[in-house]
């Protein structure tokens, strides 16, 4: 999974996550899942836990996280 931090605010990041994940669920339950961050700028803290939160919810086994 790629996140473009440059692509939106956090909040706008995650709402599209979050309408995306659920059609990705099926394929990523018992799935390892590396999310790439790509962008000029951090990922706020807030992001990545509702990232993480979010793919573990989805049954990934584990999850790697890029910078």
């Amino acid at each position: 999974m790629q996140l473009d931090i440059d692509a939106g605010k956090p909040a706008e990041l995650l709402r599209a996550i979050e309408r995306r994940l659920p059609a990705f669920a099926a394929q990523l339950r018992g799935q390892p899942v590396r999310v790439q961050i790509a962008g000029s700028a951090a990922p706020s803290r807030t992001l990545l836990r509702n990232v993480c939160s979010s793919v573990e919810a989805a049954g990934a086994t584990r999850l790697e996280i890029e910078d």
